[in-house]
């Protein structure tokens, strides 16, 4: 059986000879190749790119062959965990489940796999297969955009998301996609419900797709993106009392966030890429050469500094 392996995961196992600077410390693998769901920001679902999620392509190779590989590179500890993103289809559960005993088989490398919203049941399926982490992406955060670029109902969805990580604690993980016409008050209103659930949040940027229905629309400011980062660092560590929120705007981040930055030794974390341990999705949200907007590794003082500078500005 083939699946799909992200680009730069491809080039780290030695399937191609093409050059990188920073290699995916996650093995990404994608199941299913049309989506039943159709999300405005995606191409899957249009059944004209097959082979892209995000900006990233997926060329496809034997699994058994990539189980091989993965349990290599483990010993190696080149790779950290395994990332199955699951394209929705009729034997996604199945399959995947499947799909993550082989892998666990061979190796003890951490599990973690990106699905939608299925049941309590099949996420005690697909945990009891091997997974130690599900995602369930989110994405849009606003209630009146969700339902046009979901296609569907808001409440339920994060009513799920909530019982999932009420149920399995600290073992969820969702999905916020920043510059979908969010503002900043409906980002500060979900990190505070995700936080009390224990759910760990990916941020991601958005990034117009070609074939997609939101492909005219232009990925977020750099400086927006970086107080986001920001804000989901102060919530994640207990500082929401110093964000003031006025007309759906983070109007101002106080001014003893400069003593918090002081006190805290390591603030690379604060702009690296979020969500799944080991996780740092190299490229994701951009090309090579570009700022990035999640750092897939530990950024210098001197980028960090910058990153500050632009959160704040």
């Amino acid at each position: 059986m083939k699946i799909g392996v992200s680009y730069g995961t491809a080039t780290l196992m030695g399937f191609n000879n093409s050059k990188c600077d920073c290699f995916p410390t996650t093995a990404y693998l994608i199941t299913g190749k049309k989506c039943q769901n159709s999300c405005a920001f995606c191409s899957r679902g249009s059944g004209k790119a097959e082979t892209k999620l995000s900006r990233i392509s997926w060329p496809e190779y034997e699994f058994n062959e990539i189980s091989d590989r993965i349990k290599s590179l483990y010993k190696e500890h080149k790779l950290k965990r395994v990332c199955f993103q699951t394209v929705c289809e009729k034997d996604t559960v199945n399959n995947l489940k499947e799909l993550i005993k082989e892998i666990k088989s061979k190796s003890p490398i951490q599990v973690s796999c990106s699905i939608g919203t299925i049941s309590i049941n099949d996420l005690q399926e697909i945990f009891d297969s091997g997974a130690d982490r599900i995602s369930i992406p989110m994405d849009c955060v606003s209630e009146t955009l969700f339902e046009k670029i979901k296609k569907k109902s808001f409440k339920k969805h994060i009513e799920f998301l909530e019982k999932a990580g009420n149920t399995f604690k600290g073992k969820i993980t969702t999905h916020l996609i920043v510059g979908l016409g969010e503002n900043d008050e409906e980002i500060f209103d979900f990190l505070l419900k995700m936080k009390k659930c224990e759910i760990e949040v990916g941020l991601f940027a958005f990034t117009p797709i070609p074939h997609s229905e939101m492909a005219h629309y232009k990925s977020p400011d750099l400086k927006r993106y970086r107080k986001i980062q920001l804000v989901h660092w102060l919530i994640k560590n207990g500082y929401s009392n110093i964000l003031d929120i006025k007309e759906g705007k983070i109007s101002q981040i106080k001014n003893n966030i400069y003593n918090i930055l002081e006190k805290t030794k390591d603030k690379t974390e604060i702009f690296m890429t979020t969500g799944c341990k080991e996780c740092n999705r190299p490229y994701y949200n951009e090309r090579p050469g570009q700022i990035p907007y999640n750092y897939p590794y530990k950024p210098t003082e001197e980028e960090i500094q910058k990153a500050i500078e632009e959160a704040l500005s």
